[in-house]
Order: C-alpha cells, then structure tokens, then sequence
C-alpha cells in the first residue's frame, strides 16, 4: 500500500479514538458496550455479506479500496476487528486499563504506520524501527496520561505493546496488541 492510501487507512484508524475517549468521558460501561455490541454485529453481518458475494465484494472494494488491503478482500478488515477489540477489551479490563489499551490501538499503532511507512529505512520484519520507536514513545506518553503506574510498569507495557506490534503475527494486531497492554498492565496492578 503506498504512502498515500496508507495516510488515508490510519486517520480513519485515529478516528476510532472516539471509542476509548466517549467511553471515558460521556459513557456508562453499559451504554458503551451496547453500542459496540451493535455496531460490531453490523459491521460483522456486512462483512459477511462481502466476503461471500462477489458483486458485494467489488462494490464495496470501489468504495473503500484505497484503504483497505488486498489480503483483507477475503477476511474481515482492521476496522471490524478494531470494534470487536474494544467491545471485548471493555468488558474484560477495568476502565483505565480498557482506555489505555484503546488508545495504543488507535493512535500509537497509526502514528507508527505513518512514520514508518514516510520516514522508515531499518527493516525489522515487515516494519521499521523508525516506525516501532514512534510505536513506544506514543505509548509511553499515553501511558503518563492515562495511568497512575511507577514509570517501570509504564516501560514494561510500552515495551510488551511494542513487541507485540512488530512481530509478525497469523493474529491480527488489531487484537494482539490492545489485548498484551491490557494483560501486562493488569498483571502488573496485580503484582506490584
């Protein structure tokens, strides 16, 4: 995907901040999940709908094909999978570490796509390590907003979230990633 096409795909991905930030700041966990829970159904039965028609299919592809990827035209795309993480990352962690986890999903893991994809030169898989730096260094600044947690707790996430973004996965990252945060932070209250 070229520069371009990807700049487009990871400001629709920065709009998704609306989720973790309506969630912490307008919404019950009940409200926010009832609207996730139908939105996700939606989005699901669409893609459904795409994935096993093909003039479904190519109509959506004309309109959404700048920002969708090739290897998503038989699976479900970042944007299904980004409203059933927080739906399931809502429900499972407490608010905080829900908010957080959102929040590395959808800022750090486009600021990192943007960069890497502008100014990336050192490959490390399928990623830069322009791009994996801009991945930690949001993340921790996230985490000194969003968190009441010794900076160590705050490294080890923003470190965990970074590996877990860079390294190649069959799983989407879409999941991974919020899902290791939430875990690592949670194990960390729990611990220390």
């Amino acid at each position: 995907m070229n520069f371009k096409n990807e700049l487009y795909r990871k400001l629709i991905h920065l709009a998704s901040v609306i989720i973790p930030m309506s969630y912490y700041f307008f919404f019950s966990r009940e409200i926010i999940l009832l609207i996730l829970f139908f939105v996700s159904i939606c989005f699901i039965i669409i893609e459904i709908l795409r994935i096993n028609n093909l003039l479904i299919n190519q109509i959506f592809f004309k309109v959404f094909g700048l920002m969708i990827r090739k290897s998503e035209k038989k699976k479900f795309t970042g944007a299904t999978i980004t409203f059933i993480s927080c739906f399931f990352l809502i429900m499972i962690f407490e608010k905080n570490i829900a908010v957080y986890s959102m929040l590395i999903l959808c800022i750090s893991d486009a600021i990192a796509a943007i960069v890497g994809k502008k100014w990336g030169k050192n490959k490390i898989f399928d990623k830069t390590f322009e791009g994996s730096l801009a991945f930690f260094l949001v993340s921790t600044l996230i985490g000194l907003l969003f968190l009441d947690i010794k900076i160590i707790g705050l490294f080890i996430s923003s470190i965990i979230a970074t590996v877990a973004e860079l390294i190649p996965s069959p799983i989407n990252d879409n999941i991974i990633v919020p899902f290791s945060v939430g875990s690592t932070i949670s194990f960390y209250y729990l611990f220390v």
